[in-house]
């Protein structure tokens, strides 16, 4: 992958991540009341986590060449800098 292929995919991840964050916050915000009924539909706490982990584990391939790809390339500013960015970004936006 080159490092356009690279800044597309981590934009999907992006999408993907935020999507996730989002569907996990309104789960939870639904699912908090003093009613049975309501109780009742409480997520069970580890579904966020395993959620999480297989969206991680779909992404792992690519995740392994990304590392390679800074490995090899962290010298050249123009290619590592795009990619750390989104990356920073990535992470910054999640941690709201």
């Amino acid at each position: 992958m080159n490092n356009e292929r690279f800044q597309d995919w981590l934009a999907e991840v992006n999408t993907i991540c935020t999507k996730a964050v989002d569907d996990f916050r309104r789960e939870r915000q639904s699912g908090g009341g003093s009613d049975g009924a309501t109780m009742n539909r409480r997520p069970h706490p580890f579904s966020a986590f395993d959620a999480w982990r297989r969206l991680l584990r779909e992404q792992e391939s690519k995740t392994m060449l990304l590392m390679s790809y800074f490995v090899t390339n962290y010298h050249d500013v123009n290619l590592s800098q795009p990619l750390l960015a989104q990356l920073l970004a990535l992470y910054y936006k999640l941690g709201e």
